[in-house]
């Protein structure tokens, strides 16, 4: 056994010790000092690293010196005793046995030569000392204590390759009980039977019957045989399988080895929910109460289970585990398809158009933007007013000739930085009219980079941790980042829509500048309301997860929905298909519309940058 994850101690039985070597006085490590303070917590291991017991005081003892109760197949191993803490095990005359004139010492003051220490347990022996590990009192001149013991074979006896055979009664122990190195041979073959000595069929352990109320999974071999992992031992997952108390086990960390699914792959970066959820057979999905994460509840069955069978069925079939009307896990009934290509302007999505939405609307907008193309390229949509915002030809035609050209890179950065992203044509034009166009364009840019950082670094470096932060809808800044500039770009359309109301009929608008467009202003408002009403839809529905309230509009919609939560499962795909109707209407319209400017002006910018006569 191994307290903590440094002192081995094997289950320490039930009966006297009759032999063993003495034992050197105070603390062998950390680990044991964590025993000390908090005696019969410490966690423990089934597992003996045999290179150290041999180098240990006790290391000449067979197993049945300190374990003689212990009798394979007869009670043993027994599903009762597996959640029982290390000090269960301990009587204090299995060391008195031989230490008898230790254990007289505290009554002097002393133990080990060392006067007492308040507050310490010395009845407790295994709080301080390993017996699998503990070195002897006197140890040969060139052994060094502080080098590990596995390195110093020739200082107590001549050097060899290997360990010694250990004697047959101690073979048949450690065919369970070794610790073996990940790469060795056979390691997932001794694993899978010290741990299917009680998770495997009854018919083949052999073990007792598990006590009522104690809750322990039982495995089918020949499905453990066949399963995703086959290849793995128990211990490569469930790394603390072989430590006890064993209902303390930590739930596999799917990470170590996978990378996370991208969106395009699961709709959604799912961060709430983990990988048994939709993997596991022979599970179903809950709500944790206490983090509000969807994680899988084994089913209660008879039959032997086969969860490690975690290949999923092709279709929507392992999404309906959770995508069903009425769930408790705030999953919408619907299985919504994953944010599209069209998507991206406004949120982290996927380079996709797997939905009939985004196809639909791509072909019209590649239509529309084909019939601007011939209509600039005939010439025909030369002239005055150019798409740049400032008069004239926006092509560079008109300089004459056809000279040698290269690329001004100065000229090229200062129109990257000044004239788009700055918009400094507009600010020079009017500064009221920039304000608002900022209030709307600004948004756009800040939400498309962030939205197309989080996507790029999910598919590029999936075990990183930033890219999720950014996907995650409710991570604080995120949130707030998103509804600051969902609400900026509201507030940038309705002094648009006011400014327009306010200048008169035949009033000639800014030169240059685009012109009324009541519909892009609907289509544009109206999707940023339903994403609003769907944002808070989805925080109601998700039971307000930790950090939602700093999405402090949508957080504020989703109260409006807080006496039944759950019945927005329903709903929810509706909502959710109609912001994406309201999505692809725009990209439709939007070669139609004074809303094609966003992608001419800065095209016709840079046109004019390239195309300087040099």
């Amino acid at each position: 056994m191994h307290v903590d994850d440094t002192i081995s101690l094997s289950r320490i039985a039930r009966t006297g010790n009759r032999r063993a070597g003495p034992l050197l006085a105070g603390l062998a490590c950390l680990a044991a000092l964590c025993a000390w303070l908090w005696p019969g917590t410490a966690r423990a291991s089934w597992l003996i690293d045999q290179a150290r017991l041999h180098a240990s005081a006790h290391g000449s003892l067979g197993c049945a010196g300190c374990h003689g109760d212990i009798v394979p197949g007869a009670g043993h191993p027994d599903p009762a005793d597996v959640t029982k803490p290390l000090a269960a095990f301990f009587r204090a005359d299995q060391c008195l046995g031989c230490h008898a004139d230790v254990g007289g010492d505290p009554e002097k003051g002393v133990h080990g030569g060392k006067p007492l220490e308040a507050g310490r347990d010395y009845g407790l022996c295994i709080g301080c000392h390993d017996p699998h590990t503990q070195l002897a009192s006197k140890l040969p001149a060139g052994f060094d204590p502080a080098k590990p013991v596995t390195a110093q074979c020739g200082a107590c006896h001549e050097k060899r390759r290997e360990l010694p055979a250990p004697a047959k009664d101690d073979a048949a122990c450690l065919s369970c009980h070794r610790q073996m190195a990940p790469s060795e041979p056979g390691r997932r073959e001794a694993v899978d039977t010290l741990c299917l000595g009680c998770h495997g069929a009854k018919a083949v352990r052999g073990a007792p019957a598990v006590p009522a109320g104690l809750d322990m999974p039982v495995l089918d071999k020949a499905a453990q045989a066949a399963a995703t992992h086959k290849t793995l031992s128990c211990l490569d997952c469930h790394v603390d399988g072989a430590r006890f108390p064993h209902d303390r086990q930590q739930r596999a960390a799917c990470a170590t080895c996978h990378a996370r699914h991208d969106e395009k792959t699961i709709h959604d970066a799912h961060q709430s929910v983990t990988c048994e959820a939709c993997h596991l057979s022979g599970t179903t999905p809950v709500k944790d109460a206490a983090t509000g994460t969807i994680v899988a509840r084994r089913d209660k069955a008879p039959a032997p289970l086969a969860v490690h069978a975690m290949t999923l069925p092709a279709g929507e079939a392992s999404c309906r585990r959770c995508h069903v009307p009425g769930n408790a896990l705030g999953a919408a009934a619907m299985v919504l398809p994953a944010k599209g290509v069209i998507c991206l302007p406004c949120h982290a999505a996927t380079f996709s158009v797997a939905d009939t939405t985004s196809r639909l609307s791509l072909l019209v907008f590649a239509g529309g933007m084909a019939v601007l193309a011939a209509f600039w390229f005939s010439g025909a949509g030369l002239g005055a007013r150019s798409e740049t915002g400032h008069g004239g030809d926006s092509t560079g035609a008109g300089h004459g000739g056809h000279g040698a050209r290269s690329i001004d890179w100065a000229r090229l950065g200062d129109t990257i930085l000044y004239d788009i992203f700055l918009q400094r044509r507009l600010y020079r034009q009017s500064r009221s009219r920039w304000a608002i166009h900022a209030l709307i364009f600004y948004p756009f840019v800040l939400r498309f980079l962030w939205g197309l950082a989080g996507l790029l670094g999910s598919l590029w470096t999936p075990r990183a941790g930033w890219p999720w932060m950014l996907l995650d809808k409710n991570n604080p800044v995120g949130a707030l980042v998103f509804d600051a500039s969902g609400l900026a770009l509201l507030a940038g359309l309705i002094l648009a829509g006011v400014s327009w109301r306010r200048r008169r009929d035949g009033e000639a608008p800014v030169t240059g500048l685009p012109g009324r467009d009541w519909p892009a202003l609907v289509l544009l408002g109206a999707l940023v309301l339903v994403g609003f009403v769907l944002e808070g839809m989805r925080i109601a529905m998700t039971g307000w997860p930790a950090g939602s309230g700093w999405a402090f509009l949508g957080y504020a919609l989703s109260r409006a929905f807080a006496a039944d939560p759950a019945g927005l499962t329903g709903p929810y795909g509706y909502v959710w298909y109609a912001h994406a109707i309201l999505t692809g209407l725009v990209v439709a319209y939007l070669p139609a519309s004074q809303l094609r400017h966003a992608l001419t002006a800065p095209l016709a910018l840079l046109a004019r940058a390239l195309g300087k006569e040099q």
